[in-house]
């Protein structure tokens, strides 16, 4: 592949630009902000000497991931990688190929990459290792986001039919709106910031930084927090991944070359997972009730998804290689039960 860096550029600063250490933390609430403001006002305050103040002195060149096989990506002449990454996996959305496949290439886990997963950005985890790729000097804040209710719907598909951890067992099969509903139950009674196979407002629990109780309700605030930690980040749309204006977008923040369209790295070959459209009965289509359920427990997320998409598309877009590719609706549940029975045929 050519290491020649493309003229035009697929990236462009936050509209709304925050410091480094301001995208550690999400916003506080008016409830929270006097018994942790003197912790996070030191936080911030340590973050922001540490940014200014260290260099990068990592991945000059170019790492390999220390498990698994697969090829180096050097870094492109006369391009700055960042000293490290900040990936806010959100379970469902190719995570995990970003990570695997991407990520581990150009960086180190646990010592320049760092994962979220399973939280929201207010937990001490988050903290930590938000405050510790801050103090590499340059840091890279990415997630990706994926049609709200189809990554549900993936996930019922993928672990939910027999239960998390369960082998399959025949007549035995959980349907999707009682397995929806039973989840909604389970989700009424999560405390604290810790966020797993959730079926609801993923996307703004996590960015937002909410410490979930029962009587959270999220509002026009947490979308609004959650806007402008993508805005002053790099996020990826799932729909996506696969197209040739991710791979250019990828190539130039991270330095490697992409003349082939794709990242130089070495992609095993791989079954098709249990939640794969292809590996779905035919009759699988969710019922319009359960659909509208679903629908209304991700409103929030559903205008983030659209705000992301719209955000991506204007740092992504590049006339040489054509338009992106149409993602799912978002307008209505009835518009995109439409979309997916197409899909179905």
């Amino acid at each position: 592949a050519s290491s020649r860096m493309p003229s035009s550029r697929a990236w462009t600063p936050a509209t709304r630009p925050r410091t480094p250490a301001l995208r550690l933390l999400p916003l506080l609430t008016s409830r929270e902000r006097g018994r942790r403001s003197s912790l996070l006002r030191y936080v911030l305050h340590a973050a922001l000497v540490a940014t200014a103040s260290a260099s990068c002195s990592v991945n000059a060149s170019c790492v390999v991931a220390r498990r698994g096989k697969g090829q180096c990506a050097p870094v492109t002449p006369r391009c700055a990688r960042p000293c490290g990454a900040y990936h806010v996996h959100m379970r469902g959305t190719g995570g995990k190929w970003v990570g695997e496949q991407l990520l581990n290439h150009l960086y180190y886990r646990e010592e320049t990459a760092f994962v979220i997963e399973g939280s929201s950005l207010r937990s001490a985890k988050a903290t930590r290792e938000a405050y510790a790729c801050a103090r590499l000097g340059s840091c890279l804040h990415l997630t990706i986001l994926r049609h709200p209710v189809d990554r549900v719907i993936s996930r019922y598909w993928f672990e939910g039919r027999w239960g998390l951890f369960k082998k399959p067992v025949k007549d035995e099969e959980i349907s999707f709106g009682d397995w929806l509903r039973q989840k909604r139950v389970i989700h009424a009674g999560h405390r604290n910031e810790r966020l797993w196979s959730v079926t609801s407002e993923l996307y703004t629990k996590t960015l937002a930084g909410v410490v979930v109780d029962k009587h959270l309700q999220l509002s026009f605030v947490h979308l609004e927090t959650a806007k402008e930690w993508l805005d002053a980040a790099f996020p990826l749309i799932t729909e996506w991944l696969s197209s040739p204006h991710t791979a250019r977008a990828l190539g130039r923040r991270l330095c490697f070359a992409d003349g082939s369209g794709k990242p130089p790295i070495h992609v095993p070959k791989r079954r098709a997972a249990g939640g794969h459209t292809s590996r779905r009965p035919a009759s699988w289509l969710p019922d319009v009730d359960d659909l509208e359920l679903l629908w209304s427990d991700n409103r929030h997320d559903l205008q983030l998804y659209d705000y992301a998409t719209k955000l991506v598309g204007k740092r992504f877009a590049d006339a040489s290689l054509g338009p992106l590719p149409q993602t799912p609706p978002t307008q209505s549940a009835a518009a995109y039960r439409e979309w997916l029975a197409a899909r179905a045929t």
